[in-house]
C-alpha cells in the first residue's frame, strides 16, 4: 500500500513496457469490487499473502509467479 485505504494490489495485463509503467498517468484507481465483478476468478487471489504475484497460464487459469519478488 502506498496511501491510506490502498489495498496494495496492482493489476497488469502483462504486456506493459517499463516506460509505460513508469508513467503514473497510465494508471487509475479502481475498487476491488469493480475488478472482481468484471473478473470473478480474481476474487480468491485477494486472500493470498502479501507479496504474491499471479499470472494466467496457457489454460487461462491463474498460477503463482515463481520468479517475481516484491521491491523493497
Amino acid at each position: 500500500p502506498v496511501f491510506e485505504n490502498d489495498s496494495g494490489w496492482r493489476i497488469f495485463s502483462g504486456d506493459e513496457t517499463d516506460e509505460y509503467t513508469d508513467n503514473p498517468d497510465n494508471f487509475s484507481i479502481v475498487s476491488l469490487s469493480t475488478i472482481t465483478a468484471d473478473n470473478p476468478d480474481i476474487a480468491p487471489l485477494l486472500t493470498q499473502a502479501e507479496g504474491c504475484a499471479w499470472e494466467l497460464n496457457e489454460d487461462g487459469e491463474f498460477q503463482a509467479v515463481a520468479d517475481w519478488q516484491p521491491q523493497e
